[in-house]
């Protein structure tokens, strides 16, 4: 795939393989898989009842909870961590049957920090 051959297979005059769709494919690959791009960090994870503010290993039924977690993305040019900004993450519970997938939201520009708040319908343990 990431071979001469493939790259100016799909290249756009056939002759520079800069201008192929496999060539920046397995160069945006490889960045992904040493690292270089794409290195997502969670930090300063919470949950707890919105209602006290307690954050339990146990929730009950009909508590209603809220989960908060900063991610932060590795800027290989300047080694160091930004924000991740994005408005299309999920998080996802479980406890036997069924699952719940809840959208998180973005709690302020420019910042790291998703939250959902959601009522517990079945027994979790966090």
């Amino acid at each position: 795939m990431c071979s001469d051959e493939f790259f100016f297979l799909s290249s756009v005059d056939g002759t520079n393989p800069n201008n192929s769709a496999n060539h920046q494919f397995c160069g945006d690959l490889i960045s992904w898989n040493f690292q270089k791009t794409g290195v997502l960090k969670c930090t300063n994870i919470k949950h707890q009842r919105k209602t006290d503010g307690k954050s339990l290993e146990k929730y009950k039924i009909k508590d209603e909870l809220e989960y908060m977690i900063d991610i932060l993305e590795f800027e290989p040019k300047t080694n160091t961590w930004k924000p991740y900004l994005t408005d299309d993450l999920q998080i996802e519970y479980t406890m036997l049957n069924p699952a719940y997938r809840l959208q998180l939201k973005h709690l302020a520009n420019n910042k790291p920090t998703y939250y959902v708040t959601f009522k517990v319908r079945i027994l979790i343990q966090a």
